[in-house]
């Protein structure tokens, strides 16, 4: 999440304007948006500030998490919230009140809306 730039040494960049450099968890994508660009700062942050070397990511590039609302609702999303071949989802839907979706792989839990 710290990158250097090419073309001006020392000048740094972290944020959503960034890329991870490792391969991203199963349940995890980078979608550049406002809760991954402060986690990425303080993973920047911390990484910059070590003595002790390199700072290893923590749970918040485990798992995606992003709540918004979005026309008067309340929206979680978590893990792999969309569908692919050879999941599973189940559906909680009660009109003008709640709507859960869950995606299963292999008996485990991968994503939910």
């Amino acid at each position: 999440a710290v990158v250097s730039t090419q073309s001006t040494g020392g000048v740094y960049a972290a944020g959503d304007c960034c890329t991870i450099p490792w391969r991203e968890a199963d349940t995890w994508k980078q979608m550049r948006l406002w809760t991954q660009a402060r986690h990425q700062g303080y993973y920047c942050a911390r990484s910059m500030a070590s003595l002790e070397g390199p700072t290893e990511p923590d749970l918040s590039f485990e798992l995606f998490t992003h709540s918004t609302k979005l026309f008067g609702w309340n929206v979680v999303l978590l893990g792999r919230f969309h569908e692919w071949p050879g999941c599973e989802c189940y559906f909680r839907i009660t009109e003008g009140l709640e709507y859960v979706k869950v995606v299963v792989e292999g008996g485990r839990v991968k994503g939910a809306i």
